[in-house]
């Protein structure tokens, strides 16, 4: 199994609609998908490392994070999810 790289906010500020990402928390293993973009909104879903997600080409920055519109693949869910938390 190929290993994933954490990346910074700042290394996907080019992602658009439709890229698949591999989460990716060393510290807990998952992370979780959030209503809205801020780390205060409800958890709607949590997702596993190893887990694809597919970004939609929205962002929205808050309090120093970029956060990320994705769909979990395979469900109809949209959610936010901060930028650190996913790798190609």
């Amino acid at each position: 199994m190929t290993k994933v790289s954490r990346l910074k906010d700042k290394s996907l500020e080019d992602v658009t609609g439709g890229a698949e990402r591999t989460i990716n928390n060393s510290a807990s293993g998952f992370a979780y998908i959030r209503k809205d973009p801020d780390i205060k909104s409800r958890i709607i879903a949590k997702a596993y490392n190893g887990q694809i997600v597919s970004t939609t080409g929205k962002t929205e920055e808050k309090d120093g994070v970029i956060w990320y519109q994705i769909n979990l693949i395979g469900e109809y869910s949209y959610g936010w999810i901060m930028g650190q938390l996913i790798g190609f």
